[in-house]
């Protein structure tokens, strides 16, 4: 299951870069090592999507983990809450959640009958440590953790997304052996959460590692084919 989440996401960025960037990638499949082999203007590429974070460190961004953590821990309050008959409503926390706290949490919120309210209108909750939540009628429900969604950007991200290029190049062989030698990548800064919030100066110029181009997406600002100065493999 959470590989095809995975796989789905995947396709969300691939999409959502053709998209602002008015690329016309065609995918032919979808699979592993690469995750697509694309299509543009007769040219058949592998494309590998990797994210870039804040933290990238090669065991993974700690900080991506404890959001990714965090939202887990928040959407089964959110299955617990409707599986009870609980309506469509925004869910807005400043702080996160913990899993011993899921079952206190959602029969407050039951006994509030906010399926009463009209949409758009709302509440304001706090518990016994007064930390807040923020509780809306909506059409399209969303749960969050505020702290994790809002946060400073960094501007000046070669670094980590060189190092998210680094990370894949042991794999680039592998990748070749699937589809050919034009093999490319995509890095992904995923800004819906801090540990994504990461952009980059166009003029900034990459070691490529063996692929032949590399991509970077941070939706909705940039979509932009970097600079690069080698592609051999070493």
């Amino acid at each position: 299951m959470a590989r095809r989440k995975d796989k789905l996401l995947e396709r969300i960025h691939l999409d959502r870069f053709r998209n602002l960037s008015g690329a016309k990638w065609c995918v032919i499949t979808e699979g592993e090592s690469p995750d697509f082999i694309v299509e543009e203007a007769g040219v058949r590429f592998g494309l590998e999507v990797t994210l870039a974070h804040q933290d990238y460190q090669p065991s993974g961004s700690k900080v991506r983990r404890g959001e990714s953590d965090a939202q887990k821990v928040l959407q089964e309050a959110r299955r617990r809450f409707e599986a009870a008959g609980g309506p469509a409503i925004d869910v807005k926390l400043t702080h996160r959640l913990q899993l011993d706290e899921v079952d206190d949490f959602v029969g407050r919120l039951l006994a509030l009958r906010i399926g009463e309210f009209a949409i758009g209108e709302g509440l304001e909750l706090r518990d016994k440590a007064g930390r807040k939540t923020s509780l809306h009628r909506s059409f399209r429900p969303a749960w969050l953790v505020v702290g994790d969604r809002v946060g400073w950007v960094l501007q000046d991200g070669a670094a980590v997304i060189q190092a998210a290029i680094d990370h894949k190049e042991d794999r680039v062989p592998i990748y070749r052996r699937a589809c050919g030698n034009d093999v490319r990548l995509l890095v992904v800064a995923d800004t819906d959460f801090n540990s994504g919030k990461v952009r980059v100066a166009a003029e900034a110029v990459f070691d490529g590692r063996g692929f032949s181009a590399i991509y970077f997406l941070s939706d909705p600002v940039q979509a932009l084919e970097l600079l690069v100065k080698s592609t051999e493999v070493p």
